[in-house]
């Protein structure tokens, strides 16, 4: 056993260790939460239709939409001040009070008039007046979310991860209990899943706030909140690309096609965020795991390392799911719902694509270069809006995938030449990691096609497995031989 000490500590004490540690930590909970997602299909998909989860997936865009405009990205600007009080000559209590007292006003003030259009706006999403009740619990939700999410953030901003799993375990108890009761016992079918939805937000609102909010003394400060809304604003608008990006390739669809492909796309869609497990825990973990490295000056020395790990890891996991994507969809839904395993290799890549942005993001942040990010992002929200509008009349469901793919390439590119100019990366692998995207895109395109018209599936599992194995196993072995010298035990790995 001593011949593993060595390793197992220098990994302990390696700078990257916490982050990991962190990550896991986050991730945890979305497991159990998708983990049971999954074991509820089989049940959920014989109580509802392919038409009434195109009616899920209105709504929750819908309700992006409204919380990203009746928050107006405040988290951020809590996130930016909340390591720095004493540099911005304010109080901790500030900083955390001042944007909750003005989200609560602000989100009442949009909310309560778009209430008394409900019935208006089912029929501008719908098309009928029939979900006018839908709308109102869709509203009444945004309001919970946005203050319960302050209160998360807050939890991630003090590193509590454990107390955030701890939310998050209680909260997936209350849907699971919730949603079984109301869809399958009372049978209330697509009305049901969104009322325990909504019940499930309210019952862990208020603990929620309570060991995070709460603690601090009430404290308003205009002179913080202006600071934090100037920062906050620009992302507003970046949080609308995001919608674009993330959101309206289900408008497209219920636009060309029929509201059960919207239906197909959104579990395959959901299928593909499994992958969100990783990449929402790192989300969560890097940006307090760079700040606290950034008050010592190392914040982008570390960004390459932190890559290299990211996409060999991710890039792993997406294999997988890619080809094990038909053989769930096969033992979890029914046959009308196997048609999604083509949706699942470009969305789950693109949705990977997501660390490399934040991990470039930070390093352009810091410099206050928040206008930086807009650009970018609207420039990849009009690539989404274009290619969806082009694509989706000729190549269908696919074509959404496919754009996401795209949208969330430019975000990660561009966010490299951005960081490369304000706050430079120092040496940066590029060729692991452009090699490692590159196949990445190759197999999950040839698992895209094959699902797509139906070829042989033992030969693409074949094809996939082998082209990514016989690429990546030594790729990575040569970027990470000088770590696998350092720490493996004398003899155990050569050095030529």
């Amino acid at each position: 056993m001593k011949r593993f000490s060595k390793f197992f500590d220098a990994v302990r004490h390696h700078v990257l260790y916490r982050l990991v540690v962190q990550t896991m930590t986050y991730s945890f909970g979305t497991v159990i939460q998708r983990v049971l997602s999954l074991l509820l299909l089989p049940i959920y998909t014989r109580y509802l239709t392919p038409d009434d989860y195109g009616i899920v997936g209105l709504l929750t865009v819908t309700s992006l939409v409204l919380g990203t405009l009746t928050s107006l990205a405040l988290t951020n600007g809590i996130g930016r001040y909340f390591y720095y009080p004493d540099q911005e000559k304010t109080s901790l209590e500030s900083v955390v009070w001042s944007p909750v007292l003005f989200t609560l006003g602000f989100s009442l003030l949009v909310l309560i008039p778009l209430a008394l259009l409900a019935g208006q706006l089912s029929i501008w999403i719908f098309g009928s007046a029939e979900y006018e009740y839908l709308i109102l619990l869709t509203l009444t939700g945004v309001l919970v979310s946005n203050l319960s999410g302050i209160g998360q953030s807050i939890l991630v901003f003090q590193e509590r991860a454990m107390t955030v799993n701890i939310l998050n375990l209680i909260s997936i108890f209350v849907a699971v209990a919730s949603g079984l009761y109301l869809v399958v016992v009372l049978q209330r079918g697509v009305t049901g899943l969104i009322e325990s939805g909504l019940i499930t937000s309210t019952v862990m609102a208020l603990p929620t706030l309570g060991v995070s909010v709460f603690r601090y003394k009430p404290e308003f400060s205009t002179s913080i909140l202006n600071k934090q809304l100037r920062f906050s604003l620009p992302l507003v608008a970046a949080l609308g690309a995001f919608f674009i990006l993330d959101s309206s390739d289900r408008y497209f669809l219920k636009l060309f096609l029929p509201l059960s492909d919207v239906g197909i796309y959104n579990i395959g869609y959901s299928f593909g965020l499994i992958i969100m497990i990783f990449v929402g825990g790192f989300s969560s973990a890097w940006p307090p795991y760079y700040h606290r490295n950034n008050q010592n000056g190392e914040g982008q020395t570390i960004c390459n390392d932190v890559l290299r790990v990211y996409l060999l890891v991710l890039s792993a996991c997406i294999v997988l799911l890619t080809v094990g994507a038909p053989l769930v969809l096969r033992l979890f839904t029914t046959p009308e719902f196997y048609a999604a395993d083509s949706i699942v290799p470009w969305v789950s890549t693109a949705y990977m694509l997501k660390g490399p942005y934040i991990i470039f993001l930070m390093g352009v942040l810091i410099k206050n270069r928040t206008s930086w990010q807009l650009y970018l992002e609207f420039a990849a929200a009009a690539v989404n809006l274009g290619g969806n509008l082009f694509l989706i009349p000729l190549y269908g469901r696919e074509a959404a995938a496919f754009i996401t793919l795209i949208s969330y390439g430019v975000l990660a590119l561009g966010s490299y030449y951005m960081v490369q100019w304000i706050n430079p990366i120092p040496a940066i692998s590029k060729g692991f990691h452009s090699l490692t995207v590159v196949v990445l895109l190759l197999v999950t395109s040839i698992a895209t096609i094959s699902y797509r018209l139906q070829w042989n599936y033992v030969l693409t599992v074949i094809a996939v497995l082998g082209i990514y194995i016989a690429v990546m196993f030594p790729a990575g072995v040569r970027e990470f031989r000088p770590l696998l010298i350092k720490w493996m035990p004398a003899g155990w790995f050569p050095t030529r």
